[in-house]
């Protein structure tokens, strides 16, 4: 498999709101990490423990404190059951399709195997 770091650009997708797809191994998870690092009110939800785990690693290699890291990274199940560890933060959402959180969300991550055709419309 050919992996190719293009967190800067989902960073910047992300940034914009909505969903963005990519491949395996392209720099999602590293670009969630430094959204959640660089705003005091991001919040990421996962679906799986191996999410989490990964995710909190890349939030404390990058300076934050273990504490905080677990704070800002939530499954899917207690975001479902305690709405207010996200009320008036900024929602990111791992890995959406095979996370069980379907609440609003500012902006998603998804994977897909295939190529994928993107055409782009405006909501009114």
């Amino acid at each position: 498999m050919k992996i190719k770091d293009q967190s800067q650009e989902i960073k910047e997708s992300l940034k914009a709101g909505g969903l963005v797809i990519c491949g395996h191994g392209c720099g999602k998870t590293k670009a969630l990490a430094e959204i959640v690092v660089e705003d005091p009110e991001a919040v990421v939800i996962v679906g799986l423990h191996a999410q989490r785990s990964r995710l909190i690693e890349f939030l404390i290699e990058m300076g934050l404190d273990e504490d905080i890291a677990k704070r800002k990274v939530l499954y899917s199940v207690d975001a479902g059951m305690y709405p207010n560890k996200i009320n008036n933060r900024k929602v990111y959402v791992d890995e959406y399709f095979q996370n069980g959180y379907r609440g609003s969300f500012f902006a998603a991550v998804g994977t897909s195997p295939f190529p994928i055709k993107f055409i782009q419309w405006e909501v009114l």
